[in-house]
């Protein structure tokens, strides 16, 4: 991930900031063709603990774009199970 943003962060093309629709306590992580996989959080100082499940997911998001093969049999896993998907 190039750029981590945090919650309320993002700039649309006219500058101004845009909120997201997470709540305080909501972990995102995001994709899209121009800006790739970003992850979105709260505002955090370090000092308070981010449940496991923020974790688990923030984890995910930083190894799709640093750990290649560990992309690619995400990707590989996910393609095996497209029927199991409801829309």
């Amino acid at each position: 991930m190039e750029e981590r943003q945090t919650m309320g962060d993002q700039k649309p093309e006219n500058g101004q900031s845009e909120r997201t629709i997470l709540e305080s306590d909501q972990v995102a992580v995001t994709f899209d063709l121009e800006n790739g996989f970003q992850i979105m959080m709260p505002d955090y100082d370090g000092e308070e603990d981010l449940p496991e499940g923020a974790l688990a997911l923030i984890a995910v998001g930083m190894r799709l774009t640093d750990d290649p093969v560990f992309y690619q049999e995400l990707v590989s896993w996910m393609k095996s199970r497209l029927d199991q998907v409801q829309t």
